[in-house]
């Protein structure tokens, strides 16, 4: 079993970081499959090369586990449709108060985890590359069958195949703030406040995030 850790918010964006590691290393990662299956008829499951988990219940870490923390724009999360603070037709699940909550648990947990751990970005990997390459080559314990820098020369190509075996009704494929952009600043800052309020000194780890 592999100590690759990848945890996030659900819709954090965690697909294009499957993507490259099922590509580079031509294994599954755990999930909805993305390139390579787990099951495949008349064969035996493959093994994964990367756990992955939305929240931390029932999750314990030691030193030998590599856990990445995958974190977005909690206004992004709040505003997509059928999130929590849904516009027009789009029900209502979940209130700013609970999601603000749940926050919290992550981030409390990760500066408890006693593990190799480290937080990235949605933002920064659909800029650069970057965070992903140090996972890939430093961070993670990957075998990579593909060449890096090939990989890295047709980026944008990847980008978009990654798009195809997600989601590509979702922001991820136009802009990090493409839900929150429709939001009155008066109620964006509203959220702000309310999540700093709630996180308390955890705030720092998204503090980027503020209007």
């Amino acid at each position: 079993m592999t100590n690759n850790w990848l945890i996030s918010y659900p819709k954090s964006g965690s697909n294009f970081i499957r993507y490259c590691i099922e590509f580079m290393t031509g294994s599954p990662t755990e999930g909805k499959t993305k390139l390579h299956p787990i099951y495949s008829r008349g064969r035996s499951p493959s093994p994964v090369v990367l756990n992955r988990r939305h929240g931390t219940q029932g999750l314990s870490f030691k030193g030998a586990d590599k856990v990445c923390f995958l974190l977005r724009d909690y206004k992004e999360l709040y505003y997509r449709p059928g999130g929590d603070g849904s516009v027009g037709e789009h029900s209502r699940r979940t209130g700013w108060g609970e999601m603000a909550l749940l926050f919290n648990e992550f981030l409390t947990f990760y500066k408890r985890c006693a593990c190799r751990k480290r937080i990235i970005y949605y933002e920064d990997i659909i800029s650069r590359f970057d965070d992903i390459e140090v996972l890939l080559t430093d961070f993670y314990d990957l075998k990579l069958i593909n060449d890096l820098e090939e990989f890295k020369a047709t980026i944008s190509y990847h980008r978009e195949q990654s798009l195809s075996v997600g989601n590509p009704y979702q922001s991820d494929a136009r802009s990090p703030t493409y839900y929150q952009d429709k939001i009155s600043i008066e109620n964006l800052r509203k959220l702000d406040e309310g999540f700093e309020e709630v996180l308390g000194a955890n705030y720092k780890f998204v503090e980027r995030y503020r209007i």
